[in-house]
């Protein structure tokens, strides 16, 4: 059997009243809770809100655990005073550089500032950020001159490197003679790589090439000191290649120097531009691939004139002379094309007459120094190499029916026929 307890009356009432007032107060107490936490971010992310909190416990007696850190060094309290205590521009000026070497410690400073004269505090915290803005413009303009100063540089490393070396190498000494700016050329030849500007310096007058390299960056003047060694040797080398191939059959030569994988472009300008004009044109001619002809015309351009004395510019008389050539050549296969055509006979008495006439035969202007001169008895040679054996032996052999049987056994040799 199971016993009921009747409840009584007041007791529930009582715990009614018991519950509404916990509920109160707690309620009262995450209202509290919530205004200290947003009273603590604010105090923390906003000056002026922490001047006042500052200011109100000051008032009350109640210290901020921040100023009772800052009281706890009577160091930092003094130093406040001290800054309140000169005018407002030096006091800038000094807590402006303070905050560059510490900044915790400017913090601090301004803290016991704020809690002591916050207006002035203020002023004086307002013009150290015009200050740092100020800073801010200073670098940034500092930055875009540096910037602006590099492309200058740049734009000039570029239009001393676009007149080949002796073309950027006169205009370096000229610039040098009227400034005797030593540093701003070191630095220029700085943005033109290590083996351009060893061949620059190696072709300069010595007293501004040296006082130059003085100016170099370390690395870049070791770079570039090695690249002038390499060059020398690079000289040396081909000076004595030039002089075999000068020698050697054009067309002969021409398959040698024509191999890229023996001889690189620059390998080949170098060797062509310490040669003959006409040799090294000669030679050019009998390349295969014209599109290369050009890109070492172009290269010889950048060595053109470097040291030995030239009338006129060495690359476009070695250019024009392969055109000359070319169309000697195509002037000749028109000859031979034409003697073909004629009777054995009728062509040995003219042949006998060319090779009587040691004047010129044709005149080719290469320049206004230059031409390009073909005596008779030479293109009638070359025209009979041209012709088929057998026309060129009846030729030969009408010559010497007509008693001029020296005459046949000369033209023989030049052609490189046997003698019979």
């Amino acid at each position: 059997m199971v016993n009921d307890e009747l409840l009584n009356p007041n007791d529930i009432e009582e715990s009614s009243r018991f519950g509404a007032i916990k509920t109160a107060l707690l309620v009262v107490l995450g209202l509290l809770l919530i205004g200290l936490i947003a009273t603590g971010i604010l105090y923390f992310t906003n000056e002026d809100v922490k001047s006042f909190v500052n200011n109100a416990a000051a008032k009350v007696g109640i210290s901020t655990s921040e100023k009772s850190e800052v009281e706890s060094d009577t160091r930092v309290k003094e130093l406040a005073s001290f800054y309140l205590a000169m005018d407002e521009q030096r006091a800038s000026e000094r807590l402006y550089s303070l905050k560059q070497e510490d900044s915790k410690l400017y913090e601090r400073i301004l803290s016991s500032m704020m809690a002591e004269n916050s207006a002035k505090a203020a002023r004086i915290r307002d013009n150290i950020s015009l200050s740092e803005m100020e800073q801010d413009v200073l670098k940034r303009e500092y930055e875009l001159m540096i910037s602006e100063q590099d492309q200058d540089l740049r734009t000039m490393a570029s239009h001393y490197k676009s007149l080949g070396i002796k073309g950027a190498t006169l205009a370096i000494e000229r610039e040098l003679s009227a400034t005797m700016d030593f540093k701003t050329v070191a630095i220029t030849l700085e943005r033109i790589d290590a083996p351009t500007t060893a061949k620059i310096l190696y072709h300069m007058n010595t007293a501004y090439s040296t006082e130059i390299e003085y100016n170099f960056g370390a690395d870049y003047s070791k770079a570039v000191s090695k690249e002038i060694d390499k060059y020398i040797e690079q000289r040396r080398q081909s000076e004595s290649l030039a002089s075999i191939y000068e020698e050697m059959k054009p067309d002969l030569a021409a398959v040698e120097l024509q191999n890229q994988q023996n001889f690189n472009l620059d390998k080949a300008g170098l060797i062509f531009s310490r040669m003959n004009y006409m040799a090294a044109a000669q030679i050019l001619s009998h390349f295969e691939d014209e599109s290369y002809v050009s890109k070492v015309v172009e290269k010889i351009k950048e060595l053109e004139d470097l040291d030995i004395i030239f009338e006129g510019s060495f690359s476009k008389a070695v250019s024009e002379s392969v055109k000359v050539l070319k169309q000697y050549d195509e002037d000749v296969t028109t000859l031979a094309t034409s003697y073909t055509r004629m009777a054995p006979a009728d062509l040995a008495d003219i042949i006998d007459n060319l090779t009587e006439n040691p004047s010129a035969f044709k005149e080719y202007q290469i320049d206004d120094a230059r031409v390009f001169r073909i005596t008779e008895k030479e293109m009638t040679i070359e025209v009979l190499k041209r012709m088929r054996p057998v026309l060129v032996g009846q030729v030969l052999s009408e010559l010497r029916n007509t008693d001029k049987v020296e005459k046949a056994a000369l033209l023989s040799r030049e052609i490189g026929i046997p003698e019979p």
